[in-house]
């Protein structure tokens, strides 16, 4: 979290600095450059969303993974089953895994220490072995193909690899967001 200078000038450094990555994806046409901005963007989200547990309450969680791979299989099986778009799925996702980790906190949350680190690393377990296992719904290790014939923001598929990038950066964005309204 940024804590140097004041909330407006925090939120000033994150705009221009979500503007030039932004301009970057515009100005590049390299697909090495746009895959790992999109890698840098996502992970650097996701360590957003890891702050507010690990950072603020002092929990070292290590089962944020069962909660992304929950959200993006809800997403990714409700598009495929139903063609529902990915928008209202990750909200579908993000329901499933808040109930999971409603119940994987109610259990393990007045743990201390490893102990907590060590049943959430445990729930992660868990549910990669049911993703690997529950092949009439995950497709097991294999994994689920997403359909390609629909284009464009609605499905969040494209053909241009900037596109992802941009996605990925408005992850990132709401989760700074996110995590700096739970910091104040």
């Amino acid at each position: 979290m940024i804590a140097s200078g004041t909330g407006k000038q925090d939120l000033l450094i994150v705009a221009l600095g979500a503007v030039g990555i932004a301009a970057f994806t515009v100005l590049t046409q390299n697909n090495f450059y746009l895959d790992s901005l999109f890698s840098i963007l996502l992970f650097a989200g996701m360590a957003s969303a890891w702050n507010i547990v690990g950072g603020f309450a002092g929990q070292f969680s290590l089962g944020h993974t069962a909660f992304f791979g929950i959200g993006a299989y809800a997403s990714t099986i409700l598009l495929i089953k139903f063609g529902l778009t990915p928008w209202a799925g990750m909200l579908v996702g993000a329901v499933l895994a808040a109930l999971a980790a409603a119940i994987l906190g109610w259990s393990s949350f007045r743990l201390r220490g490893p102990f907590f680190s060590l049943a959430t690393i445990a729930f992660a377990e868990v549910v990669r072995i049911v993703a690997v296992n529950w092949r009439q719904l995950t497709r097991g290790s294999e994994g689920l193909l997403v359909p390609i014939e629909r284009e464009g923001w609605l499905f969040l598929n494209f053909t241009d690899k900037a596109l992802y990038a941009d996605a990925a950066l408005g992850y990132l964005v709401v989760a700074f967001l996110v995590s700096r309204w739970v910091y104040r």
